[in-house]
């Protein structure tokens, strides 16, 4: 893949890392406006204890107690399966000849909050695209998840909402929603692989880090310069944002449906 054909996946105004530029990683965008010091992957890859200044010129001025406290979140890395398709916002599917296995890429799995249970429409319904196709439960509200193909439901998988307990140790096929048999070769056509789906995926993610950024400085301010210390690691952004905050961000950044 050429470097413009790239850089179209990427977020209006973005920049490469200096890492990638190196050649030293896949892919990974700046965040920091090319001011490494305040880079938590910047001073890992140098074998160095994180310690920057506060932000000052981001438009995330986190302070740097507070970019120590996610910096491990933020730093996960993106995989995908090469047997798998992928698609905007959250899909993957795997095909053979006649059946396809859907389900919810482990990006997006890795961003989910706590899911309580799993509605699907019964097995043997047919299903058009964009019709809404299982709704995600969580204690604070329902994530609702459109059809990105047309088909007809064969199978479903009961074990979904134990296997996004387990999504740290999951592979992607464990976040299967189910089997369809299905036709509908124009939207299986738009699906993507390899590494235009990884560079879609990261860049995917970004998007969704920088909202939540914005988001947690518009709401909470005391996270800004003025919060030097950033306390105890911490293993999911819902943590730091707060659960319906979370669920809302998620929803608006993914879907477009503010819950408030």
């Amino acid at each position: 893949m050429s470097d413009d054909s790239i850089k179209k996946l990427w977020p209006k105004g973005e920049m490469p890392c200096i890492w990638m530029q190196a050649g030293l990683v896949e892919l990974k965008l700046c965040r920091h406006q090319g001011n490494c010091d305040d880079c938590p992957f910047d001073w890992a890859m140098r074998g160095k204890p994180f310690e920057p200044k506060p932000v000052k010129n981001n438009e995330n001025i986190l302070s740097a107690g507070f970019q120590k406290k996610i910096s491990s979140i933020d730093n996960k890395p993106i995989t995908i399966s090469e047997k798998n398709l992928y698609h905007e916002p959250c899909w993957f599917i795997n095909k053979t000849d006649r059946f396809i296995m859907l389900g919810l890429d482990s990006m997006f799995v890795d961003l989910l909050p706590e899911i309580k249970d799993v509605v699907f429409p019964p097995a043997g319904s047919v299903i058009r695209k964009n019709q809404v196709l299982s709704w995600l439960l969580t204690k604070h509200g329902a994530i609702i998840l459109k059809s990105p193909v047309q088909g007809r439901i064969i199978s479903l998988n009961n074990k979904i909402v134990e296997s996004f307990k387990n999504k740290k140790q999951g592979p992607e096929k464990d976040f299967s929603l189910m089997s369809l048999e299905s036709g509908d070769k124009d939207s299986i056509s738009s699906f993507i692989s390899g590494d235009t789906a990884k560079h879609y995926l990261f860049s995917r993610k970004e998007r969704f880090l920088s909202a939540f950024r914005n988001r947690l400085l518009d709401r909470h301010p005391e996270v800004g310069e003025t919060m030097q210390d950033g306390g105890e690691l911490v293993d999911s952004y819902e943590k730091i944002l707060g659960p319906k905050e979370y669920l809302d961000l998620l929803n608006q950044e993914f879907f477009g449906k503010s819950l408030t």
